[in-house]
């Protein structure tokens, strides 16, 4: 024994036909000959499953009738079972559902576990067949920040985009451009603020149960001045201009209109103000006929048609005249009048 033990130079477990011995310059376990002799490569310890055996690891699952199919393709080294999806691994009968999911579809391929002895860290290991999982390489390539969603057949995978938001449909999942309309461009006129320039619509003063109301009075072809102003830089020449007036008659009637007239004209450096204006009207308005109610007479015009261009100084006038239909008798109280321009 000291003999073998002088040969090996390290601690010895002595078995029955042989020695088993380390090395701890090799950091291995081998077997050696009764009389410590080295037996060479072939004398490196297995540890196995009984791997040897037909069918051994086969034997260790468990399962129902046609739940899982296993198929042991190596006997003698690294065994690697199959497990057959498509033989509906999952229990998609009722007593088998998961509450509120309903019936569970597999997915109709393998999934290989393979028990890599050989490896240096020797785990267990579970990877996807190709096509396995529908959409896997959306799910293998996603990033921080990323979108993935299923659209029924597959995983779609979509790269985050900070200047989009995203849309769901009945169709799909998309990013959509973000587009920031900016808030028209008001300029109001509340009554008292229109210039009398002798041709009517003078200002008045109503008084009610709950306090007073101003109002500049038009009958038919009266107008007023109006206060001039300047399109602003951004002003969108591809918009719509929106004219509003609020008001209401003096004396209510029944089956009546009213229609306002907007003349205006713009100028930019080196133009003339002396010039004649272009009109816009609202066009035929029916008036309630409830006593103090007020009436709203609003129309539009594109920037294009009124000739309007960024920073253009705009003079112009706001009046009365006639309508195609039974004429409102006396006048129409006018209590404010807005402006709006649309921006790019």
């Amino acid at each position: 024994m000291n003999d073998i033990l002088a040969k090996i130079k390290d601690a010895v477990i002595i078995i029955l036909d042989g020695v088993i011995g380390g090395n701890k310059d090799a950091r291995a376990i081998r077997v050696m000959n009764a009389d410590g002799s080295n037996v060479g490569a072939s004398g490196e310890v297995k540890i196995s499953s009984n791997d040897t055996t037909s069918a051994y690891l086969k034997t260790k699952l468990v399962g129902t009738a046609n739940r899982i199919v296993a198929t042991e393709t190596d006997d003698a080294g690294n065994e690697t079972l199959v497990l057959n999806a498509g033989s509906t691994i999952i229990d998609t009968t009722t007593a088998g559902q998961v509450a509120g999911l309903g019936a569970i579809t597999p997915v109709g391929a393998d999934v290989v576990l393979t028990e890599d002895v050989g490896s240096a860290n020797a785990k267990g290991k579970v990877t996807w067949s190709a096509g396995a999982l529908a959409g896997l390489n959306a799910i293998a390539s996603l990033a921080a920040g990323d979108i993935l969603f299923f659209d029924g057949t597959s995983f779609v995978r979509l790269a985050k985009d900070v200047n989009k938001f995203l849309r769901s449909d009945a169709a799909a999942v998309s990013w959509q451009t973000v587009t920031t309309a900016k808030p028209d461009h008001p300029i109001n006129y509340p009554a008292g603020s229109f210039i009398n320039i002798g041709d009517g619509g003078e200002l008045d003063v109503d008084t009610g149960a709950n306090g007073k109301i101003l109002r500049n009075l038009f009958t038919v072809n009266d107008s007023v001045q109006l206060p001039s102003f300047i399109c602003p830089a951004d002003l969108n020449l591809s918009g719509t201009v929106t004219f509003t007036a609020y008001g209401y008659a003096t004396t209510a009637a029944a089956d009546k209109f009213v229609k306002l007239q907007y003349s205006h004209h713009g100028d930019t450096t080196g133009d003339t103000w002396d010039v004649a204006y272009t009109t816009e009207d609202s066009g035929d308005v029916a008036i309630t006929n409830t006593q103090d109610d007020l009436d709203k007479v609003e129309w539009t015009e594109t920037v294009a048609n009124l000739g309007w261009a960024a920073n253009d100084f705009i003079r112009h006038v706001l009046g009365r005249i006639a309508p195609a239909g039974a004429d409102l008798a006396g006048d129409f109280g006018i209590v404010a009048f807005s402006i709006k321009l649309p921006r790019a």
